[in-house]
């Protein structure tokens, strides 16, 4: 799985996710079988795919308001940073930030700091959306965020 600098667009093994996928197109998508579809009642629609061979790095939930892909969430999976909420700490989740951001810098470059309730994040301004690295307090994890202009 990798981010595509360029675009945006998320590369799979079963597939690319751009940002003109639409709901209905990624229903279509091998991708989608055994995702787990959440409305959220309030026009937002989130995604998480599955993962059908066991072997990702990265888990994916992507964001659709109405039929458009806003953006995505993206989160390696490694048990060093937990498997569960019995397993969780904030030093794992700060692990898992700091090891988002390596994988960002070696993919994106450098970025840029900004502060953040949850202390410093990696944000990177493309031309066709932003991404960032960030802990967030509020909900207890790190994760990467894409967001399509």
């Amino acid at each position: 799985m990798v981010i595509d600098p360029g675009t945006g667009s998320l590369a799979l093994a079963a597939g690319r996710i751009d940002a003109a996928t639409s709901r209905a197109d990624l229903r279509a998508m091998p991708v989608a079988a055994g995702a787990r579809w959440d409305d959220m009642h309030t026009g937002w629609v989130h995604v998480e795919l599955a993962d059908a061979t066991g072997t990702a790095t990265f888990a994916v939930r992507l964001l659709f308001e109405g039929e458009r892909l806003d953006g995505y969430r993206m989160w390696m999976l490694d048990p060093r940073f937990g498997t569960s909420w019995d397993d969780w700490s904030e030093e794992k989740q700060r692990a898992q930030q700091d090891a988002h951001d390596a994988w960002l810098i070696g993919l994106l470059g450098p970025g840029t700091r900004r502060p953040t309730p949850g202390g410093p994040e990696l944000a990177y301004s493309l031309p066709w959306g932003e991404v960032w690295s960030a802990y967030d307090p509020r909900s207890g994890s790190s994760t990467i965020g894409v967001r399509f202009r």
